[in-house]
């Protein structure tokens, strides 16, 4: 196919073609279908609907920051100490080490010097004995 010599004008062979022109063909101008034109007027009457939303009042015409109440604000110079580190918890505690006690005589138990959970030594007197008692069988044993 033949391209025309000039824009706008039929092809050799082909007959006349009707050219559809612009009814804006003057320099400058701007053609305005009706899609623009309502996007350009709900755009021109929304447009004060969103500023007045941004004045920053509130429906009462007073300022929105004005209904909040002042704070008190003590301001102090910032110092460098050591802060002690407490933390409470719940849980229980087993011993690393543990002994059995026994006593080399039976008897009843006068005195409970010890606590229980508290740490003790070698040779520390964890229980005294009623040496009534003791004393009545060693003179039993010699009778």
């Amino acid at each position: 196919m033949h391209a025309p010599d000039r824009p706008g004008q039929p092809a050799p062979g082909h007959g006349t073609a009707a050219v559809r022109r612009s009814p804006c063909n003057r320099e400058g101008d701007f053609p305005m279908n009706r899609h623009t034109t309502l996007s350009l007027a709900l755009l021109l009457l929304g447009l004060p609907i969103l500023l007045a939303g941004c004045r920053g009042e509130a429906e009462n015409g007073q300022p929105a920051v004005a209904q909040l109440p002042a704070v008190d604000v003590t301001v102090g110079k910032a110092m460098e100490k050591t802060a002690a580190r407490q933390v409470e918890l719940m849980g229980s505690l087993q011993a690393t080490e543990q002994a059995e006690i026994a006593a080399k005589v039976s008897g009843s138990i006068v005195v409970l010097p010890v606590v229980l959970g508290s740490q003790v030594e070698k040779g520390d007197l964890l229980a005294e004995i009623n040496a009534g008692e003791i004393n009545a069988r060693q003179r039993q044993a010699k009778a």
